[in-house]
């Protein structure tokens, strides 16, 4: 279920740069033979189909910026006005052959923006983060170059909460250890033969190591305890969350969320630095 899922929501938010899908409601026409309303009618079957078959969140997204009531962006803000409000449809049987994103462009690029990070979003996100100096018990080094070139389309709004969680429980655990310094950076693991891209990012919390064993580990996130489970609760349908880390030296990773149950890998050949947690984020682009 997590996978079918979880593929499932790559795919939908795919085809907001396929052409015959869902390309039109967020990007300018290609020629004077398209019409909004038509492509309004065309994103009405494509959202329907997916119903019940994608992330919940991203669904009522989607069908909130085109239906309404309303919608949610990245940032947590409520907007009223959508692709089938009066307003937007009073324009366009005004200027007809044109796209309403010419007139509400804020609105257009909040969407955008909440669907798919773009080239140099992502490093200036991470910034904002440690400017605003909220997780003052770290010392956060980004590797900005690495994350300028992040740009996908996912879930906007529940990959910061992700990171967000990820650094303000690394935060609390600093205080305690005395040990701040982390590192966040991004790369490319691989493009699939069916057009699946796959990015990872990885934040490594320095020298900081796991006091518990992995068997206490597992059976308190299989009991539904601690910081691990409510990350594999917050992440499922958007990311595929990993930890890795040397338990009684002995370097392992525990995969979080790609399977029904946590999977645990072996890494006896790697070297460990610390604790370090890994958000996979696969998407067509």
């Amino acid at each position: 279920m997590i996978q079918n899922e979880y593929s499932n929501t790559i795919d939908f938010l795919g085809e907001f740069s396929q052409e015959n899908k869902l390309k039109y409601l967020t990007h300018r026409y290609e020629n004077d033979d398209i019409d909004f309303f038509d492509v309004l009618e065309h994103a009405r079957y494509r959202i329907l189909y997916w119903q019940g078959k994608i992330n919940k969140e991203v669904y009522d997204l989607v069908y909130g910026f085109v239906f309404g009531p309303f919608w949610i962006d990245h940032n947590g803000n409520r907007h009223d006005y959508y692709c089938g409000c009066e307003e937007w449809v009073n324009w366009c049987l005004d200027n007809p052959g044109l796209h309403p994103m010419d007139q509400f462009w804020e609105e257009f690029d909040a969407f955008k923006n909440s669907i798919r990070i773009y080239n140099g979003k992502f490093d200036d996100y991470i910034f904002s983060l440690i400017q605003n100096n909220k997780y003052n018990g770290l010392t956060i080094y980004p590797d900005m170059v690495s994350l300028a070139k992040l740009d996908a389309y996912v879930n906007v709004r529940r990959l910061k909460k992700i990171i967000e969680a990820i650094l303000s429980d690394i935060n609390d655990i600093s205080l305690g250890e005395n040990k701040s310094k982390v590192t966040i950076s991004c790369k490319r693991l691989t493009v699939t033969g069916n057009g699946v891209k796959v990015d990872e990012i990885s934040i490594l919390h320095h020298d900081s190591y796991p006091r518990r064993p992995i068997e206490e580990i597992l059976g308190h996130l299989n009991a539904g305890g601690g910081f691990l489970a409510t990350l594999t609760d917050l992440s499922r349908g958007s990311a595929v969350v990993s930890v890795e880390s040397s338990w009684d030296n002995h370097p392992l990773r525990l995969i979080l969320n790609e399977e029904d149950t946590p999977v645990v890998e072996d890494l006896s050949n790697q070297e460990m630095f610390g604790y370090k947690y890994t958000i996979r984020i696969s998407h067509r682009l």
